[in-house]
This record gives structure tokens, C-alpha cells and sequence, in this order.
């Protein structure tokens, strides 16, 4: 977009992109004015001469009336001639128009708001970005907040498009950067006013772009809003469109809470249904150039997703214990318990290894942040709260060579991740 001021007739004044404009007195609306000769037209009465054409002078000298002949109808050279004029003015009438239809100027701002709010009532998001500026390929968000402005979540049967959209007229914004439209619309049962900055993006003649009125992207007076979250779920749901909290996450006050940008309307946010956690949906809306709605969502555990990680936890342990072998390990990843370097008797001569589970430790399945995998196993913090496990082996004494069985208890915990695969609750030891 040019520096140059570009004149925005239903503003009144000049527009500027990059350069203030000074303040214009406002112009009265006036009507059309015809183009000269334009076709479809009447001339004006000025040019329109309403004298009887001379008569010839042969006439005038004889002192007979002047008189005019019609052309002989039956004059078939006439007819073409006549046909060829009228195919001539029909063409310069076509011309005239196909001009006329080339120089027409790019819809108001006006007009580009309504396309917008059009666009949100048709539950069409990409007819709506259309009509939003887009520098740098994005409207302000990395992936994956940038899937909130999809069809898919605009279609949703949870969506809520504003409701009696009312324009005021456009004015120059008072920092002459563009022009500024007051719209007044209700979401969520609340009737709001909010002003809306557009630019006047220049088009480009050879490649027959025209110009075009753009609603400006994330900034104070943008089209768009900010969700933030509080939610402690490893996923979440706004429309069916699922989001992983820990992608999404952002430092805001040194709190971390979820940031999605939105289209003005009414949304549904949940956590996705699963085996593991649950939360009660929540609706909120979404204003244009909000400073930013926050939301907690509280969400807990399913007690039969707990049932199911403490069972994986128990078999794990038990499946560690069965191992014949003083270091065992399952999926190359070591047991929390092991013996291997500290033990009596020869490393060549120890057999008859094995383990005797006296105790299960005691730990806790809670949500915690993100970073942590939103679900934990987390070990008990008291001794007694450790796990008690025996081993039992027998061996040669590395200097008499006599049999020894030897014997050791160990305390233990655990812990680990936890997370929904394939509609499957998965914990993973951590050790």
C-alpha cells in the first residue's frame, strides 16, 4: 500500500496507510452525476438543442415551406447501411459499459464488514478470512491456535455466529492510519459496540487485482478475539476441534494458561471424551479486539481411568519381579529395583535368582501441568510409603567356593506419565 492518500468517499475524508492524514471537513452526500454522453444516459438539458433543423436553402429562396423526405422503405442499399449503424452504436455501447464496469471503485469498508459478519452467520471461515489482513501467512498465532479460525470449528453445531449486526457509518481512525467502522452485535446474550480498523489494499492493474477494503488482523482494533485457559487436561476441545495443552500453552503473568485466538461468536470448551479424564463443558463468547476472556476449566480424574493406571502400575511391578536375572528390566528400560555389582558370590556362579514382592509401593494419580504429561503417577513422599521387595539367590563364594545363598531387601518406587493412546490409557515408568 502506497504512502499516497487515497480518498475513501464514504468516509469523507483522506485515508492513509503509513502517513497521518490531516482531518478533512466532512463532504455532504451529493447524487450521481451522469457521465458526459454515457451510455444509457439522457443528455443534459443544455445540450440538447431543440431547433428544427434549417431548411435547404433552394427551398427558402423559391418562399416554399420546408420539407423533408423520408427515406424509400423499399431501398434495400438503405436497410444495410442503417443495419450497419445499429451494429456500430450497439458495440460502442457494449465498450461503454465494459468501461464503465472496469473503473468502478472497490466496495466501501461498510460493505466489507457485512461480508465478514455475512461470512460468520454462513458458518464460513475461509469466505471470512477473506476479508481480514493477512500479513505473514498467519493472523497472529502459531499453529495450532491458528485451527480455530477453520471451517471445521465455525461449522459446529456449538458455534454461535453475533446476532443483530448494526454498522454506523465509516470515519477516518484518528491517527489517519485507515479507516475505523462502530459495530454493534450480541453474543452470548451481552450487546456490545467495538470498532473495527480496515485498509485500503491497493490492487494491481497489469494483473487486474482490484483494490480492496481488508479488516485489520490481531492488533487493539482487529477482527479477532483471545481465549485464555486454565486447564490442567493433556487435551482439551473448543467445537470438536481438539487441541494439546502443552502446544498450545503460554506464559501470561507468569502463569501458564492456554492462548487461542477466535472469531467473534459463542463456543463450547470441554476436554475430549476418554477413558482418563473428564470435565463439564463450559460456553463462552468471543468479542472482536477483545483484551482476552479467561476460563477455568475444571476437570478430574475418571476413578475407573485411576483403576485402570494402578493396575498397569501393579503389573508392571510384578512383571519386574518375575525376572530371573539380578538387573531386570522390561523393553530395555531398568526396574526400579536392581542388585547387579552388590552382591555376594561369584558373578559366573550366581543362580537360582529371585524376587519376592513383600510390599506394593503407594503413590498417587493426579493431574498436574502440562510439561509433566497433565496426567502423573507420583510416589509417595514417607519411607513407608516405598514398595518392599526380597531377592534370593544362591552362589559360590569367590574365595571358599562354598554354596552361599544370600539374600537382600530393597525399597522401591515408582513413577511415570500417563496418557490416552488409541483411546487406551498408557503409563510409562520412569526411572
Amino acid at each position: 500500500m502506497s504512502d499516497e492518500a487515497t480518498v475513501c468517499d464514504q468516509c469523507g475524508g483522506a485515508v492513509t496507510r503509513s502517513t497521518p492524514a490531516q482531518s478533512m471537513p466532512p463532504v455532504p452526500p451529493s447524487a450521481p452525476q451522469p457521465l458526459p454522453d454515457e451510455p444509457g444516459q439522457r443528455p443534459a438539458a443544455s445540450s440538447v438543442s431543440t431547433a428544427r433543423p434549417e431548411p435547404v436553402e433552394e427551398e427558402l429562396q423559391a418562399g416554399r415551406a420546408a420539407t423533408f423526405q423520408l427515406p424509400d422503405l423499399r431501398n434495400k442499399k438503405l436497410w444495410v447501411v442503417a443495419g450497419a449503424a445499429a451494429v456500430v452504436v450497439a458495440l460502442v455501447a457494449v465498450v461503454g459499459v465494459v468501461v464503465v464496469t472496469r473503473g468502478e471503485e472497490a466496495p466501501g469498508p461498510k460493505a466489507t464488514v457485512r461480508a465478514f459478519f455475512d461470512a460468520l452467520r454462513s458458518r464460513d471461515a475461509t469466505k471470512a478470512l477473506a476479508h481480514v489482513e493477512d500479513e505473514g501467512g498467519s493472523l497472529g498465532w502459531s499453529p495450532p491456535s491458528e485451527v480455530l479460525l477453520s471451517d471445521k470449528a465455525l461449522d459446529s453445531k456449538w458455534y454461535k455466529p453475533p446476532k443483530n449486526v448494526q454498522l454506523g457509518d465509516p470515519v477516518q481512525a484518528k491517527d489517519g492510519d485507515g479507516v475505523v467502522v462502530n459495530v454493534t452485535y450480541t453474543v452470548a446474550g451481552e450487546t456490545v459496540t467495538k470498532p473495527l480498523r480496515l485498509y485500503l489494499e491497493e490492487g494491481d492493474e497489469e494483473a487486474g487485482t482490484p483494490d480492496r477494503w481488508l479488516l485489520s488482523r490481531w492488533e487493539e482494533q482487529g477482527v479477532t478475539g483471545t481465549l485464555y485457559l486454565t486447564i490442567t487436561a493433556p487435551e482439551y476441545e473448543i467445537n470438536g476441534v481438539a487441541f494439546t495443552t502443552k502446544e498450545t500453552q503460554q506464559a501470561v503473568q507468569a502463569e501458564q494458561m492456554v492462548v487461542v485466538g477466535a472469531f467473534p461468536g459463542t463456543y463450547r470448551v470441554g476436554v475430549p471424551k476418554g477413558p482418563l479424564v473428564t470435565a463439564e463443558p463450559r460456553r463462552v463468547g468471543v468479542l472482536t479486539n477483545e483484551d482476552g476472556q479467561e476460563l477455568t476449566i475444571p476437570t478430574e480424574l475418571k476413578k475407573s481411568g485411576v483403576t485402570g493406571v494402578r493396575r498397569q502400575v501393579k503389573a508392571y511391578v510384578d512383571k519386574c519381579a518375575a525376572q530371573k536375572v539380578l538387573d531386570p528390566q522390561i523393553d530395555g528400560r531398568e526396574c526400579p529395583f536392581t542388585s547387579y555389582g552388590s552382591v555376594e558370590g561369584a558373578d559366573e556362579d550366581q543362580r537360582l535368582i529371585s524376587w519376592t514382592v513383600q510390599e506394593y509401593p503407594k503413590f498417587d494419580v493426579e493431574l498436574t501441568e502440562a510439561e509433566s504429561g497433565g496426567v502423573y503417577v507420583s510416589p509417595g513422599g514417607e519411607r513407608e510409603d516405598q514398595g518392599v521387595v526380597d531377592l534370593k539367590y544362591t552362589a559360590n563364594d569367590g574365595f571358599t567356593r562354598k554354596e552361599v545363598h544370600p539374600s537382600q531387601t530393597q525399597r522401591f518406587s515408582i513413577e511415570g506419565p500417563v496418557a490416552v493412546k488409541n483411546g487406551k490409557i498408557t503409563w510409562t515408568p520412569r526411572t
